[in-house]
């Protein structure tokens, strides 16, 4: 088949000459490691394909510059939803925040009765809560899971286990753990951990207990251990 290469000849010369040397390198002199030479060829493409317009292969053609502008669009479409979707949870952060901020645990039962009244969150905005670092933001997405469980996050509502594990031991603060129990037991009471995450959900939580008892400052008042004991009761009831 003809191959027909619109582009800046020098560039590709240069390019296939460095690559023919480099071959006959790692022939002759077995010091040069694979690995090196391929972190070579991928820093040396991205100049060679600047120059090239046009491939043409058979009957395959592509059009390098508008295939390189049409990935600039894509790129800029995620970013702008993704800024969206970030100003959407940010709200519903600071409700949040209010629950977490320092105060009479009974003021920040009846917040986070607010929250769940008016949190309303999508799959993916639950499922980017789930996984985020910050408890601000992890807080909504066990409330929204708590008010509308949904089985295919489930998986990720057990993954969020050890980033509440993580953060009651650094800030002796068992709040956003609450809501990750209150949201689990929401799950199991409505019949949508199964299989092997039945059996996930037994480990973590049993896990949990040990993690808690190791230090009487995590939970000095005993709730969440109480809590996590009734989860692995109801677990077993439904085996």
């Amino acid at each position: 088949m003809d191959l027909k290469v619109t582009a800046r000849y020098g560039w590709v010369v240069l390019f296939y000459f460095l690559l023919i040397t480099l071959l006959a390198l790692e022939r002759f002199i077995p010091e040069i490691e694979p690995s090196k030479f391929a972190v070579f060829i991928l820093f040396v493409l991205p100049f060679v394909f600047t120059r090239l317009s046009r491939l043409k292969y058979g009957e395959l053609e592509i059009d390098l510059r508008e295939l390189s502008t049409q990935v600039a669009e894509t790129r800029d479409s995620v970013k702008k939803s993704y800024d969206d979707l970030s100003e959407r949870l940010a709200m519903v952060a600071k409700g949040a925040s209010d629950y977490l901020s320092p105060q009479p645990l009974q003021v920040s039962d009846e917040k986070a009765q607010q929250l769940r009244e008016t949190v309303h969150l999508t799959d993916e905005e639950t499922s980017f809560g789930l996984r985020s670092l910050d408890a601000n933001l992890r807080v909504p997405s066990y409330i929204e899971l708590q008010v509308r469980p949904r089985e295919k996050l489930v998986d990720e509502l057990l993954d969020s286990c050890w980033l509440e594990s993580f953060h009651s031991r650094r800030y002796k603060e068992t709040r956003p753990l609450w809501q990750w129990l209150v949201a689990v037991g929401k799950a199991i009471d409505v019949g949508i951990v199964k299989n092997e995450n039945h059996k996930r959900a037994e480990i973590l939580l049993a896990d949990l207990l040990v993690f808690m008892r190791s230090d009487e400052r995590i939970d000095p008042g005993h709730q969440c251990e109480e809590r996590t004991n009734m989860l692995l009761s109801d677990l077993t009831q439904v085996r």
